[in-house]
């Protein structure tokens, strides 16, 4: 071989490995599908987020995350990136687990999915970081059940950030997995619902899943990502079957409380059960008039 191909050659490696590792995957022909999936779901994550301010995150440890999503809701972005920096620098910490690989996680992908265009090489590295606190989720108790789904945002704006079609799907197959009938952790058959072991949790964990998964069914209608049937009849059957017998008016039996039946306003858990069964009926969900 003449050796004057040689740097040719791999310059031409070289530029197709760059090719593979920075393409976004919602940009490859393999699925034309996917990537209208991948448009759907991001214009429904940024609408809200562009007119609100974030959740509440009342945590001295959250202060500067909460100076830049105002700044970012208002448009001023070199002001968001100025408390996005000095968030990150600090790098703050909460001693409640939920508070460090949920909440703050997800505050965090809200403003990088936000910001996403300004915020450069370095930022968008540590933001990811962050966001793998929260997604792919561990195995076990803290990543089964409704703790998985209270992850399922910080894993969908992992993907939306780095415009990765292909991870979107994943996340979305891995919270449709969850709704599932199991012996561990999430619904039985008796369609009552189990966290932390086999502890009876329908009238507090139980509410969060189901809350979970509706949002997740609310970003997919319609496209390929969508949940299908089956796990739509089996939420529909969580709330009618299960919680349904737990709701005396607009209150909930604390029994199938667990823990949560001593926190503030826990009792009004009647009215989030009957909300949640509006909102599946407005997705289309069977047994509608039930």
């Amino acid at each position: 071989m003449d050796r004057r191909w040689i740097p040719r050659l791999t310059t031409f490696l070289l530029i197709g490995l760059l090719a593979v590792v920075l393409v976004p995957s919602g940009t490859r022909a393999d699925d034309p599908g996917l990537e209208d999936d991948f448009a759907v779901v991001e214009d429904r994550v940024l609408a809200p987020l562009r007119t609100s301010t974030g959740r509440r995150l009342s945590y001295p440890c959250t202060e500067h995350l909460a100076e830049a999503r105002r700044h970012a809701a208002a448009g001023r972005t070199d002001e968001a990136l100025q408390a996005l920096d000095t968030w990150l620098d600090l790098h703050y910490r909460h001693e409640n687990w939920c508070v460090n690989h949920v909440q703050i996680p997800r505050a965090v992908g809200e403003l990088g999915l936000l910001l996403r265009d300004d915020l450069g090489e370095e930022r968008t590295a540590d933001v990811l970081e962050e966001l793998t606190r929260a997604w792919p989720p561990p195995r076990g108790g803290i990543g089964t059940g409704a703790t998985l789904f209270s992850r399922v945002d910080a894993g969908v704006m992992k993907a939306l950030i780095q415009r990765h079609a292909g991870e979107l799907r994943n996340v979305f197959e891995r919270a449709a997995a969850e709704i599932r009938v199991t012996d561990g952790e999430g619904i039985p058959e008796d369609m009552s619902f189990h966290q932390h072991g086999p502890q009876l949790y329908t009238g507090s964990y139980g509410l969060e899943y189901v809350r979970g998964a509706i949002r997740v069914a609310a970003l997919g209608k319609g496209t390929g990502l969508a949940l299908p049937p089956e796990k739509m009849d089996l939420l529909v059957a969580l709330v009618l079957d299960g919680l349904q017998g737990l709701v005396p008016g607009p209150l909930i039996d604390p029994a199938a409380q667990g823990r949560s039946f001593s926190r503030k306003g826990a009792g009004r858990g009647g009215r989030r059960a009957a909300e949640l069964a509006r909102e599946l009926a407005a997705l289309g969900a069977p047994r509608a008039d039930e």
